[in-house]
Parts: C-alpha cells; sequence; structure tokens
C-alpha cells in the first residue's frame, strides 16, 4: 500500500472505532495517532512511552479486530511505538539537560493532546469568556490573577481543547502541569490508598504549577467519599497559593448544580471563577468546519460548510468526526473531483438520519429534564412546585416548536395533561422569555442543542 491508501484504512479504522469505544475513549488515545504499514503489520504511533503503554494494555485488542474486518485480513497485527521527533526544541534540550528540573508532565497525569492549541481553538460568541480567561491566564507574564477556574457546559463544546491548550501554554513557558480526566484521576486516587502511599501522591501532585481535572461532575461526597475528599483537599492547596499556582477543573454543568458535593463542596466550588461554554451558533458552525477541514487540507466548498452546519447537531466533536467522513468520501473517488453537496449528503447520512429520529416529543422531554436535574418522571407526575413545574413548561413549549405534535399529542406526553395545560405553558414561556434574561438563555441552549440551526 502506498501512504495515499495506509491514511485512507487508517481513517476507515478510526470512523469504526468512533462507534465502538466511548467517546471521550475514542478522542482522548485513538484520534491523534499516525499509523504506517508495515507488510501485513499496521503500526500504531504514539507521542510519547506512556501513551503507547497505555494503549497496549487497554485497546490493543480492539483496535487489532478493527484492522483486521475493514482491511478484509490483509492486516493480520497491529504493533504501536512512539512516535519520534527527529528534531528535538530548545526545551526538550533543556529539559534533558536538567536534570533537578521540574517536570514538563506527570507521571501521575495523563498526556495532552498536541492538536489542542489556542492556535486550533475556534472563538466565537458561545465560548469568548472562557477563552479569553484562559489566554490572558496563561501568557508568560500574565498579571491576571483569577484564581481557580470552573468550566461548564455540555460535552463535545471544547471544555478540554480549552484547558489542554493552557497546559500546552505552561510546557512551553517551562512551568510544569498534571492533567486528569475522571477516570485516571479516581484510578490513581485508589491505587495509591491500596498501596499506602496517598500522602506521597498529594504531594507529587501539588508540586506542580497547573493542575488539570475534567468532569469532576461525576465525583462525589456518597459515590466516593475518599476521592472526593483528596480532590477537595488538592482544591484548597491549588486554592490558597495565589499566582503560584493555577487550578481549572470543568463539569458539564456549573457548581450551583452539582448536587453530590453537597452544600459545602458546592460552596467552595462556586466561588471559583465559573465560565460557561454554549453550543456553538450557525455562523460559529461554519468556521469550525472550515478551520478543521483547512488542518485536514481538505478544500471544504462554503455552500457544503453550511449544509454541513445546519444538519449536524452543535458539537465541535460531532462535526470533527462528520468532517473526516467527507474526506474519507472524497478519498474514496477516482480523480480529483471537488467536494459538493451531493458528497457531503452521502458522507453524512447516517448522522442525519439519527439527529430526525431523535427528535421527537420523548427525547426532548428527558433532554429537558437533564438540563435541569429533575427526573423526567417528575416532569411527567403530577407535582406543581417551581422546581418541577417550569422544567414541564419549558418541555411542552419546545416540543411545540421544534415537532408538529399538537396540543393533544404533547399532553399524552407528560402523563396526559389537557391540552389547555399545554397552551398555557407554551404561552408562559413565551412571556417568560420577554422578561427574564435566565429563561431566554436556557431556552435557547436547549433549543439549539435540539434543533442545531
Amino acid at each position: 500500500m502506498n501512504q495515499v491508501e495506509n491514511e485512507a484504512l487508517w481513517r476507515q479504522c478510526q470512523t469504526e472505532l468512533r462507534f465502538v469505544l466511548e467517546e471521550k475513549e475514542y478522542y482522548q488515545w485513538i484520534e491523534q495517532l499516525k499509523a504506517e504499514i508495515d507488510g501485513s503489520e499496521l503500526v500504531l504511533l504514539a507521542i510519547n512511552p506512556m501513551w503507547a503503554k497505555h494503549l497496549r494494555n487497554n485497546y490493543l485488542e480492539k483496535i487489532t479486530e478493527v484492522v483486521q474486518k475493514i482491511s478484509q485480513g490483509i492486516i493480520q497485527s497491529v504493533r504501536v511505538d512512539v512516535m519520534v521527533n527527529t528534531t528535538p526544541t530548545k526545551s526538550d534540550n533543556q529539559a534533558a539537560s536538567n536534570k533537578t528540573a521540574k517536570k514538563k508532565n506527570s507521571v501521575e497525569g495523563l498526556p495532552i493532546d498536541p492538536a489542542f492549541t489556542f492556535d486550533t481553538f475556534v472563538k466565537g460568541k458561545s465560548n469568548s469568556m472562557a477563552y479569553n480567561a484562559c489566554n490572558e491566564l496563561s501568557k508568560r507574564d500574565s498579571n491576571h490573577n483569577y484564581g481557580p477556574i470552573f468550566i461548564y457546559g455540555s460535552s463535545g463544546l471544547g471544555k478540554t481543547h480549552l484547558m489542554q491548550a493552557v497546559a500546552h501554554r505552561y510546557h512551553r513557558y517551562e512551568k510544569s502541569f498534571c492533567y486528569f480526566t475522571k477516570d485516571h484521576f479516581y484510578s490513581q486516587i485508589v491505587k495509591a490508598f491500596n498501596a499506602k502511599k496517598i500522602d506521597q501522591l498529594i504531594k507529587n501532585i501539588c508540586q506542580h504549577d497547573l493542575l488539570i481535572i475534567d468532569d469532576v461532575h461525576m465525583f462525589g461526597v456518597k459515590t466516593g467519599p475518599k476521592v472526593y475528599d483528596v480532590l477537595m483537599n488538592l482544591v484548597d492547596d491549588f486554592s490558597t497559593h495565589g499566582k503560584q499556582k493555577q487550578l481549572i477543573l470543568a463539569s458539564d454543568k456549573p457548581p450551583s448544580q452539582l448536587d453530590s458535593f453537597g452544600d459545602r463542596g458546592i460552596s467552595r466550588l462556586s466561588a471559583f471563577l465559573q465560565l460557561a461554554i454554549e453550543p456553538p451558533d450557525m455562523d460559529m458552525r461554519v468556521q469550525i468546519l472550515e478551520k478543521k477541514a483547512a488542518v485536514l487540507d481538505l478544500d471544504l466548498p462554503k455552500d457544503c460548510a453550511f449544509y454541513m452546519a445546519q444538519n449536524l447537531p452543535p458539537d465541535v466533536r460531532g462535526l470533527e468526526g462528520a468532517l473526516k467522513n467527507v474526506q474519507l468520501a472524497a478519498a474514496s473517488l477516482m480523480g480529483n473531483e471537488p467536494i459538493s453537496i451531493e458528497l457531503v449528503k452521502r458522507a453524512i447520512k447516517g448522522q442525519i438520519q439519527v439527529r430526525i429520529q431523535a427528535l421527537n416529543a420523548e427525547n426532548i422531554r428527558d433532554l429537558v429534564a437533564k438540563y435541569y436535574d429533575v427526573s423526567p418522571k417528575d416532569l411527567i407526575g403530577k407535582k406543581r412546585s417551581r422546581q418541577i413545574a417550569r422544567p414541564r413548561q419549558m418541555a411542552m413549549a419546545l416540543i411545540r416548536e421544534l415537532t408538529r405534535d399538537s396540543f393533544p399529542e404533547i399532553g399524552q406526553v407528560f402523563g396526559g395533561r389537557d391540552h389547555t395545560t399545554v397552551m398555557h405553558a407554551c404561552e408562559k414561556i413565551h412571556e417568560l422569555r420577554e422578561i427574564d434574561a435566565s429563561i431566554e438563555k436556557d431556552y435557547h441552549s436547549l433549543k439549539m442543542m435540539l434543533e442545531y440551526v
């Protein structure tokens, strides 16, 4: 196989692996791998030994299975090696010669994605505050002392990209960082407790200039009290050292909605600088597609970018995945025909069909319940407290706007309520959107998640 065929095969395998693995696993460990073919063996190149070891221990068997399937038996085995950098940077040379300097990354933490930098991050209205704060605090001579930062927003909107961009900047300026996903943080803490080395682990983490922990909403006082206690101890340490240390936490919801943290934990995290990342609007989705296409050296016409932005969810990861499907479809064509709307429609047909199927009354109701952190059963039930009634009305209004369901049909989705109740809910939400900025913001965010336009 030549290099073009090698890349095409690996892209096909990546597309399959996106469905086989959990979304975060794929983007954390698989997406950035480079591939070469040596006879009947596929060689995957990781950026460092730790990454390679993690792949061998956790994903090699599944990757091999997928590669054999996609290649129809041409590739018999898969090997993981470390990418060789033949042009060491100045900081690499200095680090090698200075054994007493701080480590640029932690043996306890995870490697960061080389593509997640400020240069590749697409800034827009939906993420400008978070971008500006992270960009300023990570500059070499920054005078901004924001204190600890809490970034929140739905999955796939760029939280991880932004945090790792800060880590890249710290590394460039020869400051140390420690990056954790929630799974790796949990496993490291449990392992340290079992080995009776928890104090040493905490000490090692606290030696770093920057600590990043993703998906902290998965922790809690009751679900993992020991891990939770370590997390809060680290929060205390990094919060009390002012400009000497920086702490960044990320979650899919703001501190006020982290019920698993208890009142005390919520109070402590609420003192952080809170930065929301909203779903990207239409213009920003087009910008994301155009920028990612440029990185892939893909000539994506404007009309094709608009079609994709209109018909795909406002999820950065989803947009990237769709773009790679378009690239794969284009590579499979004979000749050098330009990318067209027809090709794009074929390439993302499956994703559009999933979207159409998902946009129904029940799924809208359940998404609204999740957004407000209430149970779907509560929305169906008879409770009339504002904590339940308002999300119920919001769900009814969204269903009415985004589907063709009648008022009586919507009432049936909410426990058989009368059509007049649904009409009142729609009118009430319309009124509140005019006078209550928080209601308007919630409605807009939910609509963006559901409608994708």
